[in-house]
């Protein structure tokens, strides 16, 4: 993955985001103000995964927040006008059969072999007196096996999921995210 290719028919923020793609050899400090601290991993644990869900360009006045389990939300470190963040951390265990990264924990929802993250919006988000109630697919089996191992086992590096926020409706991103709506890369804690 270098950079993807801008088609007329994507949405400006799609094209800002195939813009900002990076190769997945270049790590990137965390850009955020108010990025929470990543824990220190326990010297016993070897398999822990930080995973930061950037939502660039949500639209506005809608909340969103990532499901834990089947009822729990985690809300966002960081809202501004611009981008959402939210950060969770997954448990990575033996690789799977196929040779795939199996993702673990109480964020990773279905099959391990089809492993995703729900990120909700409007009321599925715990937001009251909106329209919206939606709930986007973000695919964990999707990520290059070689930006997993670049940040496992690292306290001061994770994923970063930049993900297109508003739909074509001017709703919040639904369903199943896919190319180019998302772009996944390493990313490191500024010193």
């Amino acid at each position: 993955m270098t950079r993807c290719q801008a088609r007329k028919s994507q949405s400006a923020p799609a094209r800002r985001l195939c813009a900002s793609t990076v190769p997945v050899t270049n790590a990137r400090p965390f850009a955020c103000a108010g990025l929470p601290t990543l824990r220190p991993m326990p010297s016993d644990a070897k398999s822990l995964l930080h995973v930061v869900l950037t939502v660039l360009a949500p639209p506005p006045g809608v909340v969103f927040a990532v499901q834990r389990g089947r009822e729990e939300l985690l809300p966002p470190f960081l809202t501004t006008d611009e981008a959402v963040s939210i950060a969770i951390t997954l448990t990575l265990g033996p690789p799977l059969p196929a040779g795939g990264a199996n993702f673990r924990g109480p964020f990773a929802q279905g099959q391990p072999h089809e492993r995703f993250v729900y990120l909700n919006s409007g009321t599925y988000a715990g937001q009251s007196g909106t329209s919206w109630a939606r709930r986007a697919k973000i695919s964990l089996v999707d990520i290059p096996r070689e930006l997993v191992d670049g940040a496992a086992d690292d306290a001061h590096a994770a994923l970063e999921a930049r993900i297109v926020g508003t739909m074509k409706d001017g709703g919040p991103v639904c369903a199943s995210v896919r190319p180019p709506q998302i772009a996944w890369r390493r990313v490191v804690a500024a010193a």
